[in-house]
C-alpha cells in the first residue's frame, strides 16, 4: 500500500481516494523532502494548500507511459515502482521511490 501527496493542476484533479490529512502533517512531509527542504514555514504553508493526499492499494497504477503529464508525487510511505514492459510480456523495473522522495508524470 502506497500513500502519496499529489501536486495536480485543479482542473484535472479527481475526487478519487482523496483523504484529509492535517496541514502540519503535510509540512513535515514536505520538509523531509530534497525538492521542498530549503522553503519558508510560509512558503511550506503555500505549497501544502495545493496538495491532495491518496492511497492506493498495492500494485495499482499511478500512472501509465504516454499518460500527460500533470502532476508531482511525493511519497509519503510504501514503495513506488517505475517499470517498463516487454515485448515478451515481462516488466523491468526502472528504479524505486520510497518515503521522503518524488517523482514527476512526465
Amino acid at each position: 500500500r502506497v500513500a502519496c501527496l499529489l501536486y495536480t493542476p485543479p482542473f484535472i484533479l479527481t475526487t478519487r481516494r482523496l483523504v484529509t490529512v492535517p496541514a502540519s502533517a503535510i509540512a513535515h512531509l514536505l520538509r523531509h523532502t530534497l525538492l521542498f527542504a530549503g522553503l519558508s514555514d510560509g512558503e511550506l504553508a503555500r505549497v501544502a494548500q495545493d496538495l491532495h493526499h491518496r492511497r492506493y492499494a498495492a500494485g495499482e497504477s499511478l500512472f501509465h507511459q504516454g499518460d500527460p503529464g500533470a502532476a508531482v508525487y511525493i511519497v509519503e510511505s510504501g514503495r513506488v515502482r517505475i517499470y517498463v514492459p516487454t515485448e515478451e510480456g515481462w516488466e523491468v523495473s526502472v528504479i524505486f521511490y520510497g518515503p521522503g522522495e518524488y517523482l514527476l508524470n512526465k
